[in-house]
């Protein structure tokens, strides 16, 4: 069996990459005539002609391009061989679940998602949405190492994040807008509401005075509900930035407009954080930060 190293398929790789021996030398700091043998060497051991030389240019074979193609899958094995044996000295979780409330702002989660992405190359996220009880119910299920919470649950220690506030919205046509109401007012209209994305301490949302009210299995979709006129809801005004739809606030006389809901970063067990769940808890204090005021 032909025995070629990893250097030697680097060194071809290399060659074909930069198109030259020259250019080759000068990437791997090598000498041009070390370069050169190593080409001849590895030709002669597969028998197998796999470059020519155009004027300066090195041009592969069609066999060439077929042992180039492989060559790379080998390079590349190699190296995950290589993280994942340094992923073990450090001991990076090879998974992280992450239940997160669907009223944090998606606009702050990408960019701690981005964030994370660069930096860290070692461990999978699983990323579950939900409503009220649905994440911490995952964090109190085991289905989650970390949680964005709107309510800590018992015998667990939270860190605050931020806080959403909420406004009774509906579409810019809505007779709701003509003037000033009260809740009493909106007793008898169409009132769209997210339903509890847990299953055994399912949970309201807030007021629920009006009697004919449709429930919606999501976020998006409650505000979808209200940007088309069906109904009128409350909804997160941090999510509706930038986003141009056709809704604005419905005034509210004695202050009932605004809802305050406390955001929490939950871990399932605190004595346990990997090196991964702390990149990721930094990031979150970080970027919340910094967008606090959106």
């Amino acid at each position: 069996m032909t025995k070629v190293t990893l250097e030697q398929w680097r060194v071809l790789q290399t060659v074909v990459d930069e198109g030259s021996f020259a250019k080759a030398a000068i990437k791997l700091h090598k000498s041009q005539s070390s370069i050169s043998y190593t080409i001849a060497k590895l030709q002669d051991m597969l028998g197998l002609t796999l470059l020519y030389i155009d004027g300066r240019k090195a041009v592969l074979t069609e066999h060439g391009q077929q042992i180039l193609n492989l060559s790379r899958q080998i390079t590349r094995a190699a190296k995950n061989v290589d993280n994942a044996a340094h992923n073990l000295t450090l001991n990076y979780e090879q998974n992280l679940r992450l239940a997160i409330d669907e009223i944090f702002p998606p606009k702050i989660l990408m960019k701690i998602l981005h964030q994370f992405g660069l930096c860290n190359k070692h461990t999978r996220l699983i990323i579950n949405h939900g409503l009220l009880s649905g994440p911490s119910e995952s964090l109190i299920n085991g289905e989650a190492e970390l949680a964005v919470v709107s309510k800590i649950p018992e015998g667990y220690l939270g860190e605050k994040l931020l806080d959403i506030q909420s406004l009774p919205y509906a579409h810019i046509d809505s007779p709701l807008h003509t003037k000033e109401l009260t809740l009493d007012d909106l007793h008898d209209e169409r009132y769209i509401i997210a339903q509890d994305s847990g299953i055994k301490n399912k949970r309201n949302e807030g007021w629920l005075g009006s009697e004919f009210h449709w429930k919606v299995s999501s976020l998006e979709m409650k505000i979808q509900c209200v940007a088309h006129g069906i109904g009128f809801s409350w909804l997160p005004k941090q999510l509706l930035v930038d986003r141009h739809l056709p809704i604005k606030p419905i005034l509210l006389k004695h202050n009932d407009n605004i809802r305050t809901y406390p955001l929490y970063l939950v871990h399932h067990n605190p004595q346990e954080i990997g090196p991964s769940a702390s990149q990721l808890i930094t990031l979150f204090q970080q970027y919340v930060s910094v967008d606090i005021t959106i």
